[in-house]
């Protein structure tokens, strides 16, 4: 499951389509834009709001959160969302984190 249907969480899907060898399939991602929702992007639905990511999150094996401009606040809530399911999870740093070698490997669970 990706949380985040922006340019991020298309890079993802991209990389997770052209690499095989990821062996990682989306089970679907998670926006709140209601724009977004019941779209699908590169043939993965956008399935809901992070309000329900712990219904739909019963769908999927781990959680990348795909938002890294994402403000202190909104990561908060959705980590909090994360935990709640318990699931394990991660984030996916900004390019500045990795370029810096900040964000590389950064794992939750």
């Amino acid at each position: 499951m990706i949380v985040g249907a922006g340019s991020a969480g298309e890079k993802v899907l991209r990389e997770m389509h052209d690499n095989p060898g990821l062996r990682m399939r989306p089970a679907g991602l998670i926006d709140d834009d209601p724009h977004k929702q019941g779209k699908s992007i590169h043939g993965v639905p956008v399935l809901g709001a992070t309000n329900d990511l712990q219904e739909i999150s019963r769908h999927c094996d781990e959680i990348l959160i795909a938002i890294p401009s994402l403000n202190s606040a909104g990561m908060r809530k959705i980590v909090s969302a994360c935990e709640k399911t318990g699931k394990k999870f991660r984030t996916m740093p900004s390019l500045g984190e990795l370029i810096g070698g900040d964000g590389i490997g950064q794992r939750r669970s």
